[in-house]
């Protein structure tokens, strides 16, 4: 619920009578309050409290002045009902916030992926690791072509979404706006009015592979009824050989538009930022702990014709339970 300031201060001021100007200077009661108060919090959460640090101050700066123009015994009788007032004052405030708080964690649970879109999105580290893959996939690349017979015809397949191209700004719009964009539910818009950019290094290499007569396959499941829009995007950003053959979305499973591809095609790299963009072996159905042993079983393809780039926004991951150290915290200075 929500109090107007001007009822709290009518209620709760402790300005001595006769006195009309209140200095707002923060005693150290008030700035520890505040320090222990406004953390964690939502933005309507942290409007309340702030409320309740306004009369808190306004109950101090009345007593501090009141201090140079009242007699002891006054200042003394003041300073015992301040204590009461200033007690109401926070036990008010809380209340007041507990419920609203209540109602804007569940509104902004979302706002738990923050970490990982700022990685995904602002992190020097992620650009360098992005840029690392595409370097790490042209050496690749020239050891497949200097490995292959003269009529043998090689083959990249790729993903498109956090591994060609950076969906994260809609992520980041759909966080702010308190809705869960692992339900997908705003990314057919996206796909056909959004502006995605470029991952880092993913131009120049896909340039390199078809100046090199190396083909080019993205296979995706972006939805293939925006398959005209994301033909657009693609072409916008510059990549080659996109065209309605060489792009391959939703619809069959990802290993049978693979196989497609190999009946024609010495597939030499994948690449991908899920590993169900590799094998069939990680679809999402499977658990996160059987993926991890085997990635430890299929090492051998990693770095090697299976190239993985980051994505820390989302993933079959996102649910796995952590695991802490169970010591008991130690606080040191």
């Amino acid at each position: 619920m929500g109090l107007p300031r001007p009822f709290l201060i009518l209620r709760f001021g402790a300005r001595p009578t006769g006195h009309d100007g209140l200095s707002l200077k923060a005693k150290p009661f008030c700035k520890a309050l505040i320090a222990t108060k406004i953390t964690r919090s939502t933005t309507g959460h942290r409007k309340l409290i702030d409320w309740s640090i306004r009369i808190v101050l306004i109950c101090e700066s009345g007593l501090e002045e009141a201090a140079s123009t009242q007699k002891r015994e006054e200042t003394d009788v003041i300073r015992t009902n301040l204590k009461g007032v200033l007690l109401s004052c926070t036990v008010l405030a809380l209340c007041a916030t507990g419920a609203q708080a209540e109602e804007a964690k569940t509104l902004c649970a979302q706002e738990a992926y923050a970490m990982g879109l700022r990685y995904q999105q602002q992190s020097a580290e992620v650009d360098a690791i992005q840029r690392q893959a595409y370097a790490l996939a042209r050496i690749r690349l020239d050891e497949a072509l200097a490995a292959a017979k003269p009529d043998e015809k090689l083959a990249v397949i790729t993903d498109l979404d956090e591994t060609v191209i950076d969906n994260s700004a809609l992520l980041v719009r759909d966080m702010q706006a308190c809705h869960d964009f692992t339900t997908w539910d705003t990314w057919k818009h996206w796909e056909r009015d959004g502006d995605p950019a470029l991952i880092p290094g993913a131009l120049e290499f896909f340039k390199y592979a078809d100046e090199k007569g190396v083909a080019i396959y993205y296979i995706s499941d972006r939805y293939d009824e925006n398959k005209p829009q994301t033909l657009a995007t693609l072409e916008k950003l510059g990549l080659p050989k996109v065209s309605n053959d060489t792009v391959l979305l939703l619809g069959p499973p990802k290993q049978e538009r693979r196989a497609a591809v190999q009946k024609d095609y010495k597939v030499v790299l994948q690449l991908g930022d899920t590993l169900h963009d590799f094998s069939e072996d990680f679809v999402s159905k499977v658990p996160v702990d059987k993926q991890r042993e085997l990635v430890a079983e299929q090492a051998e393809h990693f770095g090697r014709d299976w190239i993985v780039l980051p994505n820390s926004a989302y993933g079959t991951w996102r649910k796995s339970e952590l695991k802490a150290w169970d010591a008991p915290m130690q606080v040191e200075k």
